[in-house]
């Protein structure tokens, strides 16, 4: 009688470090946040508004001369898996807090608010990107950037349309390069190719869900140039429930 062969058990996939990842976005979003409110508070007043302007000049400088160095060196360490993390995650957040510098630098505290939303979209994206499925990661970035746009939207459209004509076309962009990447990869079976690298895109390389999103933001950033700021204003809220109902969808869809 021939005996069985023993079922192999697969490796397990080290799930502290994601907890990790995702708790190191979580801190460095709450830090930005509490930074930022800080700065504003002190940018605030009156006599001490110059020197904080100033403040903000020269540590907007010195942070991007940091991105850049950290962006050097999460290219020389992409080939080591252990470092991509940390040395991508330093270069994102530093770059981050070089635009935010600049923007209060230019803007005063006006978009102190638009900043946190930013901080913790970075985080959800983190945690997204390790815990669900590639479709939701991306579909994740478009209800952000749909959310985002569209209250910046409603609060240009009356005070600047040149700006409210830029953040349209960058919303779109966003919308269509996901749609292209949507479509790219349902051609290779769910997969991306950047020179010898794959990068899974699609799981069940259905891209339809991704293609109905971006198509229906694209039509309320038409629709919303066409009934001014309170739409826009009403499609923000449509963003966070559109990625809500799909969170509950692919949490399910988990295995």
């Amino acid at each position: 009688m021939a005996k069985k062969k023993p079922v192999a058990v697969p490796a397990s996939s080290n799930d502290d470090t994601v907890v990790y990842k995702v708790m190191a976005a979580l801190i460095a979003a709450c830090l930005e946040v509490l930074v930022t409110q800080r700065v504003c508070k002190v940018y605030a007043t009156i006599e001490k508004m110059d020197v904080m302007k100033h403040a903000l000049g020269i540590a907007g400088i010195v942070l991007a001369v940091l991105s850049a160095a950290a962006l050097v060196v999460a290219i020389i360490l992409r080939k080591h898996p252990k470092a991509v993390f940390p040395s991508v995650f330093v270069f994102v957040n530093l770059a981050l807090c070089c635009a935010a510098a600049f923007v209060l630098y230019h803007f005063w505290t006006g978009p102190a608010i638009l900043l946190y939303f930013v901080y913790f979209s970075l985080a959800v994206l983190v945690a997204v990107y390790y815990l669900y499925q590639p479709e939701f990661f991306l579909l994740t970035i478009d209800c952000m950037t749909a959310a985002f746009g569209f209250y910046c939207l409603s609060q240009t459209y009356h005070s600047s349309r040149s700006l409210s004509i830029l953040v349209g076309i960058c919303m779109a962009a966003v919308f269509l390069i996901i749609g292209g990447l949507a479509f790219s990869a349902s051609k290779k079976h769910g997969y991306l190719k950047l020179k010898n690298t794959k990068i899974r895109v699609l799981r069940h390389e259905t891209p339809l869900i991704l293609y109905i999103t971006s198509l229906v933001w694209l039509l309320c950033l038409i629709a919303g140039a066409v009934f001014g700021s309170f739409f826009c204003y009403l499609c923000v809220f449509a963003a966070i429930a559109w990625a809500f109902v799909f969170a509950i969808y692919y949490t399910i869809k988990l295995k």
